[in-house]
This record gives structure tokens, C-alpha cells and sequence, in this order.
């Protein structure tokens, strides 16, 4: 597991589970929570299931977790 670059790349590979997510749904216009930590907004979420698992970036970065838009970013 490594720490997730913070870059255009993978903030477009990011929205397109974000965008999708039943929890939070990138309603703030945010993403990439892997990468730069939870979200402003956490205590609006309600945990209703996590895409991160299924995204591109967890992949290739061999991640572990989820819900890095209420846990913050891997370190």
C-alpha cells in the first residue's frame, strides 16, 4: 500500500465512483479523500455503503479501508 498521489489523474479516475457514492455522493464538489483527507463536510455523511473498494485508484494503489471521506487520507 502507498500513499495516493494528489493529482488531476486521479481525481478524474476518483469521480467516477465519488460522484456515485450512496453516502455522500461528492455533493461538495469533493474527491480523492484517499489522497487528501476527509472530507470538510464528514459530519453530513451517513455511511450507506462505500464505492471506494470498487475504484481504479484503490486498485492501483493496493488500498485497504474505506470510507476515506469520513477516515481521512492513507498514510
Amino acid at each position: 500500500m502507498c500513499r495516493v498521489d494528489d493529482n488531476k489523474w486521479n481525481l478524474e479516475k476518483c469521480l467516477k465512483f465519488c460522484t456515485k457514492c450512496p453516502s455522500f455522493g461528492n455533493r461538495k464538489n469533493e474527491g480523492l479523500y484517499c489522497a487528501r483527507g476527509e472530507s470538510k463536510h464528514f459530519s453530513e455523511i451517513q455511511k450507506r455503503g462505500c464505492h471506494c473498494p470498487e475504484c481504479d485508484i484503490y486498485k492501483a494503489y493496493e488500498l485497504t479501508g474505506s470510507y476515506f471521506c469520513i477516515n481521512g487520507a492513507v498514510v
